[in-house]
């Protein structure tokens, strides 16, 4: 285990931005359909950055871009594989959505390195968001 604990660095206001989180948990409704319900998160901060090219798609029935981010933040984000909707992250004004998370806590007490793409179904607007 590192003894390194770098949440001086990860907590300097000079590598933090902010991005604004819509946690979403899936709620059945009364007719027996699911249903995404969204709390916003505002200005959350972290370390984020790039993650690999910003990159075209196409194929004969449509194009698409693919870009990524890594937050590293004590914000945790919650991801499909801990068993509830993957959040939506924004920002910069692109909607990013949450893919696969590790825990960070040997870096600094509490912190995580979330690995979010973007896709441009998520550009569109969020059901229940602002």
């Amino acid at each position: 285990m590192p003894m390194l604990d770098v949440s001086v660095a990860l907590t300097n206001p000079y590598t933090l931005d902010t991005f604004d989180v819509y946690r979403r948990t899936e709620v059945v409704t009364q007719q027996g359909r699911g249903k995404a319900a969204i709390q916003v998160l505002k200005s959350k901060r972290g370390v984020v950055y790039p993650e690999g090219g910003n990159k075209l798609d196409r194929t004969p029935e449509a194009q698409s871009t693919s870009k990524s981010i890594t937050i590293i933040s004590i914000v945790r984000l919650h991801t499909a594989a801990q068993g509830m909707l993957p959040d939506r992250v924004v920002w910069k004004g692109d909607w990013y959505e949450a893919q696969s998370d590790e825990d960070y806590s040997q870096y600094g007490r509490g912190f995580t390195k979330t690995y979010c793409t973007i896709s441009t179904a998520l550009a569109l607007p969020v059901e229940g968001g602002e």
